[in-house]
């Protein structure tokens, strides 16, 4: 063999050995590619949908704490993220925050109202107390000129009327508690009338109900929502927020406590003063009762599909 023969052989089996290697690593990018389509065939669709069908088991079987916390993990899966929002009330904690009814928020009425996010202040066996993380209006606390209390005033009015009745569908109607509340005597001025009690669906905290839930003035704060703010509602430049109502006489029957949108010099951030009650820069921030037994047996159970 010749030196050119010797070189040309050595070089045709280097040549086959890239060949075979090249149909190697083929083969194996193929496995690969094949290893990684099953994988993600298991991860993003048997998984999830194992887990999905387990939450709907939870969901049937009443227990709505281990459902939520699957629809949760399961994100945008299937309609994993609406019966998130659905069955969180009936696993609510104080402290945690809900979805419950409908009212305009974005400021564009061509695409609908949006859900109300809701804050839970307290439980008590299987009643939940709520209030609206945002300020849902903007509102003189009374419509009338002169003295005004809560029993007669145009907030009251706005909270069982326009809210109630526009916010919520019938099953959310039938698990809102009607609540008594005794008329809220203001403990700086308790000589001053405080109207009559009543009976409400939606009301206004009281400023003993503002302090007891949000005993840090940082936490009082909240924002309006952006239809709010269009209405002309006040924002304040530092920290975006806006004032709302309490349900509280203040020092006369001309004057309504309130929650300021940021520190007073004079008085506190929950103002037992009050401020005049025909003030319409002021906002609504509506509480509820809801009652989740009652809640859970008008919903119905979901189908998995």
């Amino acid at each position: 063999m010749t030196r050119m023969d010797g070189l040309f052989y050595f070089f045709e089996n280097r040549l086959w050995d890239l060949q075979r290697s090249r149909k190697l690593l083929y083969t194996l990018l193929a496995a690969c590619a094949g290893a990684a389509v099953l994988l993600a065939v298991v991860f993003l669709l048997i998984v999830p949908n194992v887990q999905y069908s387990r939450a709907m088991g939870y969901v049937k079987n009443g227990d709505y704490a281990s459902a939520v916390q699957i629809f949760k993990s399961l994100g945008d899966f299937k309609d994993s993220k609406e019966y998130t929002e659905l069955y969180s009330l009936l696993s609510v904690e104080a402290g945690d925050m809900v979805v419950f009814g409908q009212y305009e928020q974005d400021g564009n009425a061509e695409n609908g109202p949006e859900p109300v996010e809701w804050i839970a202040l307290e439980t008590d066996g299987s009643r939940v107390l709520l209030l609206s993380r945002y300020l849902l209006e903007k509102s003189a606390f009374s419509t009338e000129f002169g003295p005004s209390t809560w029993d007669i005033s145009g907030a009251r009015q706005w909270c069982n009327g326009t809210f109630y009745s526009t916010a919520f569908n019938d099953a959310e109607k039938d698990a809102i508690v009607l609540t008594h509340l005794e008329a809220p005597k203001n403990s700086h001025y308790p000589e001053m009338p405080a109207g009559e009690p009543t009976d409400d669906y939606v009301f206004l905290l009281s400023l003993e109900e503002a302090e007891k839930y949000f005993p840090n003035d940082e936490d009082k704060y909240t924002r309006a929502t952006q239809y709010v703010k269009d209405q002309g509602a006040y924002v304040n430049s530092e920290n975006g927020c806006s004032w709302w109502w309490l349900r509280t006489v203040g020092c006369d029957r001309s004057l309504a406590t309130a929650v300021h949108a940021g520190y007073q010099i004079v008085f506190n951030v929950a103002d037992f003063y009050g401020c005049n009650v025909n003030n319409h820069e002021g906002c609504l921030r509506p509480a509820i009762w809801v009652d989740t037994d009652i809640y859970a047996k008008e919903l119905v159970p979901p189908t998995e599909g």
